[in-house]
């Protein structure tokens, strides 16, 4: 090992590992400590001979992801049993058969290069992420038509120079269910993701024939704490704000990687005497007895009547609704506004008429804590003329 360091190698991936006994690979690589970086090629072999292996002292060992088919769960499986060690990711097997090649020769000529390229994609993202290293066979760099590659490889740049780097022994886990549309894992950057203040989601559609769809409070409210969630990789384009809110619709094999961030609880100060609002919340009462007869009743989500708040995770969205009446014929028009407690500014979104006088829309609990709503409603004089 010592003398093909001296020329340059960086690491050697040693195939069938399990040939030899671990104390051969002991003997060998406690004299190889510092020198260069040696892998064992593990795809295929038992739980317990790649058990074996890590002990034996190998610097790392090789993730089977280049065959998983973005369903099943053995891949996130076989990358917790390795969490000990680095584990090299690819799109491609670099001895063999790619992956992203059809096996069968009638396939084949179906299979379009578009076909291929996105599958390429979904592997190369998915092993961005879960992997702890990337290795690309030349094979597959040469028919990278959309420079894919560059875009991985300038997103886990940043991240370096961020200092937003994980380590083999963080936390992965899925986020979806075995017959859920889409394939939701998340990696945080400390071994449990309650310590952490950082994760990686990356969303894969298993599906190369259909597009598929989920909501995206499904992905933020499992990740309570989490937030300014932005999706990344976006082939130059600037990172996109995930909104709890919207539907997350997906291609046939398309992958897309979000990252967010702890975000603060919400805090409220207290302050002697009234409650915080009262004196408020009567002014208000007040100039709505004088106001033109709009009557905002039925209003939900609410718990006896508006005693006691609605409890939600941080993360979902709250979708709001109300009957809205008027003493006439004319059109109505109406708003949610919504903030955390503590904050000065609302915030509004458009209510959309759902029939029978009722009115609805919806908003994010974007932090743990309290937060307030309240619906206002007017005359649209243009909407009626």
């Amino acid at each position: 090992s010592e003398a093909v360091a001296v020329v340059g190698v960086a690491g050697i991936i040693c195939r069938d590992p399990d040939r030899l006994p671990a104390a051969f690979w002991r003997s060998l690589l406690a004299s190889n400590v510092g020198r260069m970086a040696w892998l064992a090629w593990t795809p295929g072999l038992p739980a317990s001979t790649v058990r074996s292996l890590i002990d034996s002292g190998f610097d790392g060992v090789c993730s089977s992801l280049a065959w998983w088919d973005g369903k099943g769960a053995w891949m996130i499986d076989e990358r917790n049993r390795q969490r000990s060690t680095m584990q090299l990711a690819f799109p491609g097997d670099p001895f063999g058969l790619d992956p992203t090649t059809p096996s069968n020769t009638d396939d084949a000529e179906d299979d379009s290069q578009s076909q291929r390229a996105r599958r390429l994609r979904r592997l190369l993202r998915v092993a961005a992420v879960v992997g702890d290293a990337l290795l690309v066979p030349a094979s597959t760099w040469e028919r990278d038509r959309s420079n894919e590659i560059r875009a991985v490889n300038r997103w886990l740049a940043d991240q370096s120079e961020r200092g937003d780097v994980f380590m083999p022994t963080d936390a992965v886990r899925t986020l979806s269910g075995p017959d859920a549309p889409l394939t939701a894992i998340v990696r945080a950057n400390a071994p449990d993701l309650r310590a952490a203040d950082r994760v990686v989601i990356v969303l894969v559609n298993p599906d190369a024939d259909a597009g598929a769809s989920m909501r995206a409070e499904t992905l933020t409210s499992a990740l309570g704490g989490f937030g300014d969630f932005r999706e990344v990789i976006a082939a130059g384009d600037p990172a996109t704000t995930l909104d709890p809110c919207e539907t997350l619709r997906l291609d046939p094999d398309e992958v897309r990687i979000i990252e967010g961030r702890r975000v603060a609880s919400i805090t409220i100060p207290e302050t002697p005497g009234k409650r915080s609002g009262e004196t408020a919340t009567r002014a208000s009462a007040l100039a709505a007895i004088a106001a033109p007869r709009i009557a905002i009743e039925n209003v939900t989500p609410a718990v006896d009547g508006g005693r006691f708040p609605v409890k939600r995770t941080a993360g979902e969205a709250v979708r709001v609704e109300a009957d809205i009446l008027i003493d006439g014929h004319e059109k109505l028009a109406a708003v949610l506004r919504h903030r955390a407690q503590g904050e000065r500014d609302w915030r509004e979104v458009r209510m959309e008429a759902i029939g029978n006088d009722r009115f609805a829309a919806s908003f994010p609990l974007l932090r743990i804590g309290r937060h307030e709503f309240s619906i206002e409603a007017w005359r649209d004089v243009f909407a009626t003329y």
